[in-house]
Formats: C-alpha cells, sequence, structure tokens
C-alpha cells in the first residue's frame, strides 16, 4: 500500500497542530507523499477557514517545510475550497493567480433556491437542525436536492482537481427525521453526479475521516462499486486535523476498495499525478 494523504489541515485554518508537526509525524509512519490543504478563504469570516492576509504565510511556511525535509519525503501544498455559487468557487481568477499544486473543491455550504440564504452542512448536529428548520422550513427534501445539485454545479464548472467528500450530506442528513425516505432520491442524483465526475475525469476522494469512529465514508459505501464499475479515479484520504490522524481509517478503506475489485489508486509522485497499483 502506497502511504499517502492529500487531504489535510492544520493551525492556518481548522487544524489542531502546526504544519510541521503533521510532517514529522506522517515520515515517522512512512509516510510517501503528504499534502495540505487548508480551508481557503471564503467571502465571509468563518472560524474554519484561512483568513486572506494569512494565505501567502501559509505557501511560504510549506514550501520552507518541503525544502527541510524533502529527502524524506513528498510534500505538497493545496487548498480545500468551496462552491458557493457562480461568484465564487475553485476557478475563480483569485485561486487561479495562486502558487498551488492542486486543489479539493468541496461543499460546505448551501443556498436555499429561492431566497439565497445560506446553511452549513457540517458541524454539530444541533446548528444543522436548526438551519434545516429556519432556511428550509424543515424540508430534509429540499436540503438533499439543494446539496446535490450544487454538487453538480461545482463538478461542471471544474477547476480543481479532487472532489471533496462528496456526499457529506449524509453525516447530518442521516440524522434528520424522514432523510433515508428520500433515497431512492439521493441515489438517482448521486448517480447523476458520478457520470459527471467520470465525464470531467476528476479524481474522486475516498475520505476515511468518519470510517473508524463511525464506520462512514464519503462517498458513502453503497455507491462504492458504482464509482469502480464507471472506472472513476480514485485516492484515499484522511481528512486529518491531528498528527495522528494522517492515516486514520487508510489501511481499512483499502482493504474493503480491493476486497470490492479496486486495482489501482491516485498517487502524487515527483508532482504529477500517477496511476499506482495496489
Amino acid at each position: 500500500m502506497y502511504l499517502s494523504n492529500y487531504h489535510s489541515h492544520c493551525t492556518f485554518c481548522d487544524g489542531r497542530s502546526y504544519p510541521e508537526d503533521f510532517v514529522k509525524f506522517a515520515i515517522s509512519k512512512g509516510v510517501k507523499s503528504y499534502g495540505f490543504t487548508s480551508h481557503a478563504p471564503l467571502p465571509f469570516e468563518t472560524f474554519w477557514t484561512m483568513k486572506h492576509d494569512d494565505v501567502n504565510e501559509y505557501f511560504q511556511e510549506i514550501t520552507r517545510l518541503k525544502e527541510k525535509y524533502g529527502d524524506r519525503i513528498e510534500l505538497y501544498c493545496g487548498l480545500e475550497t468551496d462552491y458557493l455559487n457562480e461568484e465564487h468557487h475553485a476557478g475563480i481568477d483569485y485561486f487561479a493567480n495562486l502558487p498551488y499544486d492542486y486543489l479539493i473543491s468541496s461543499i460546505h455550504y448551501i443556498s436555499h433556491p429561492v431566497t439565497g440564504e445560506l446553511m452549513g452542512i457540517d458541524g454539530p448536529y444541533s446548528e444543522f437542525e436548526e438551519a434545516v428548520n429556519r432556511v428550509f422550513r424543515g424540508s430534509i427534501e429540499d436540503v438533499i436536492r439543494s446539496f446535490l445539485v450544487q454538487s453538480m454545479k461545482m463538478v461542471k464548472t471544474g477547476g480543481f482537481h479532487i472532489v471533496g467528500h462528496v456526499d457529506k450530506i449524509y453525516m447530518n442528513g442521516g440524522k434528520f427525521p424522514g432523510f433515508y425516505d428520500h433515497q431512492a432520491l439521493i441515489d438517482e442524483l448521486m448517480d447523476k453526479l458520478l457520470l459527471e465526475i467520470q465525464k470531467k475525469n476528476l479524481i474522486l476522494e475516498i475520505n476515511t475521516k468518519s470510517l473508524l469512529s463511525q464506520q462512514m465514508t464519503f462517498p458513502n459505501q453503497r455507491y462504492f462499486n458504482r464509482i469502480l464499475e464507471l472506472n472513476i479515479p480514485v485516492t484515499i484520504n484522511c481528512d486529518s486535523h491531528y498528527p495522528h490522524h494522517v492515516l486514520q481509517g487508510k489501511a481499512e478503506a483499502v482493504g474493503l476498495l480491493k476486497s470490492l475489485g479496486l486495482t489501482h489508486t491516485m498517487e502524487l509522485k515527483k508532482g504529477a499525478w500517477e496511476v499506482h497499483k495496489l
């Protein structure tokens, strides 16, 4: 198994330790390729994204670590960007002018299709529940549809390399009453989304952050066979926020996917994405 992780957060956003701590731990575990993907700035202030004023320092610090540890590990500097709307996504000029190695794009906020009001889909369930009732008048069906339609717009718009935690609506949505009454709708829209990811030849991450603690992956394991059938390129990421989580769930996910027929993953080697046989 090629040890890698291309989804990682540090103190420049909501990670819980300094970048160098992640590098040292990754080296101690034999990791070959490691990428930082701090949450990119949004058009409004949050506690979990980078501030615009810190972006240059972030790239400078990861560059310093590349130079210091380059003989022991391949380090990469990316960003996790958000698709909000046509004005804010991975393809805007602001991101195009940054010296990143790659970009992940994800959905953390969805907007009401009529009012445009935003709600977060991540974070504590209590906040999610309150937002569903306030913004979407309690309609979890409309939340599901908005999340997956916005995800489709993100993929069609492009400007990034990796699709991040593609169906994270399961995390909090799955706790909301009536969510699974709409499984047929979720499956239908997810299939369309996977077909678009295949068409765009994007890399789909298998996000293992919650695999050991909640037996949950993003995408949901119910879609693994379809992903393999469509031959969508995948990489297995741990979405680490603590140094000791740089490989959390990786081995378990590899074992599961291999048992279903996965034969290769996409890995960054010497600055380029390559097919790696398992």
